[in-house]
């Protein structure tokens, strides 16, 4: 199978890792300003055992990805949308899209030349990232039948480390000597500016994809993962049936408003209170009641615990004090969804229209206080 990884962030590394190791041939699209870097020196990686405290993550070690200098592409520019001249000639069997919702719509339709390199007939799409319109805009985007995407499920956790602020290291400091440096050919020793990624998977990564092609990729993808060492299981979607817009907006505004809740209080769970935290759980009571409503359901048990504010900061208490995560979850958040902050500004603009702003006002106050609250 021939891979080609668009994006080389914590999620591509740690994907492309498993494709290799377990048989792929794997190449990126990085931007350009990665390219020399990732050319010249290795990937490094570290894989948590587990995300509870008390497993034997001081066991693990530091591994590297390299490839061939030639298996890496850059656009010319973070604007062009041509591909570069060192890919024109090649097809893959597999694009795998890990790019933010935000840059795939930033820059114009720069998707659309990469359906030129898929196999014929047989080369696939996967898009993990999970987007609020059932990947109709991938799909469009990269020219492809919808029996040629393959989505999936990312349970998981990666980051550069160490992470800025950290009151505890999730790996050893030596962990982060292997491959610090590399020598060049003129015998010259330089620093590595790679990041170790540090990753935990909280389950099996999953792909699936529609009956026919899409469904015998994913099971191959998956196996091929496994083999590497990030276990991923794979599936057969059903006939596809669009669901509504309304309702998986409204499913997925949970994350997002505890996202901006989270900003609002400084990435500290000790300020979840008061304002913000009474803003938080109206917007979790409106999204739920709103999804609900699109099923033509009443809103259940676990949506009415939800909103407890009671069991929030408990949750919030537990996690910040008697560190059962091992890694430091409050800079963790920050960093991430920091970085992917774009793409949550741009889900809380779309809630907001696909929903009418006067069924989501609950939410809109959420962002008004975040913005106060971040001006001020």
């Amino acid at each position: 199978m021939k891979v080609l990884v668009v994006g080389a962030g914590a999620v591509g590394q740690v994907w492309a890792y498993g494709l290799h190791r377990g048989g792929a041939e794997v190449h990126f699209l990085v931007r350009p300003y990665q390219l020399a870097q990732f050319q010249r020196f290795p990937m490094r990686l570290h894989a948590l055992k587990s995300y509870i405290t008390f497993s034997r993550n001081a066991a693990t070690k530091t591994v590297t990805l390299e490839l061939p200098s030639n298996h890496f592409h850059a656009f010319s520019s973070n604007e062009s949308i041509e591909l570069p001249e060192s890919l024109k000639a090649q097809s893959f069997d597999v694009i795998l899209l890990t790019v933010t919702a935000a840059s795939v719509l930033a820059h114009g339709n720069w998707l659309a030349p990469l359906g030129k390199l898929l196999v014929p007939e047989t080369g696939v799409l996967v898009d993990p990232s999970p987007r609020d319109d059932n990947g109709e805009t991938v799909v469009k985007a990269i020219g492809i039948p919808r029996d040629r995407l393959v989505f999936g499920d990312l349970p998981l956790g990666s980051w550069q480390g160490p992470l800025k602020g950290e009151r505890f290291e999730a790996i050893p400091k030596e962990a982060y000597e292997v491959a610090a440096f590399s020598t060049l050919s003129d015998g010259t020793s330089v620093p590595n500016p790679n990041p170790v990624i540090i990753y935990v998977l909280f389950t099996p990564q999953n792909v699936s994809g529609y009956p026919g092609v899409g469904a015998a990729v994913a099971k191959d993808f998956a196996a091929i993962m496994t083999k590497g060492g990030v276990k991923c299981t794979s599936g057969v979607a059903s006939e596809y049936q669009p669901v509504s817009i309304e309702i998986t907006s409204a499913e997925r505004a949970l994350v997002p408003a505890m996202l901006i809740g989270l900003e609002a209080a400084g990435w500290k769970f000790s300020k979840v209170r008061g304002e913000i935290l009474t803003l938080m759980l109206a917007a979790f009571k409106e999204s739920l009641e709103l999804s609900a409503k699109h099923k033509g359901k009443k809103p259940g048990l676990l949506s009415q615990i939800l909103v407890q504010s009671w069991l929030w900061i408990a949750l919030l208490w537990i996690v910040s004090n008697l560190r059962i995560v091992a890694f430091d979850l409050e800079p963790f958040l920050e960093y991430h969804f920091t970085k992917v902050g774009s793409q949550t500004a741009l889900f809380a603009e779309r809630y907001q229209r696909i929903q009418g702003e006067e069924n989501v006002k609950a939410f809109t106050n959420l962002v008004n206080a975040h913005a106060r609250i971040k001006s001020s």
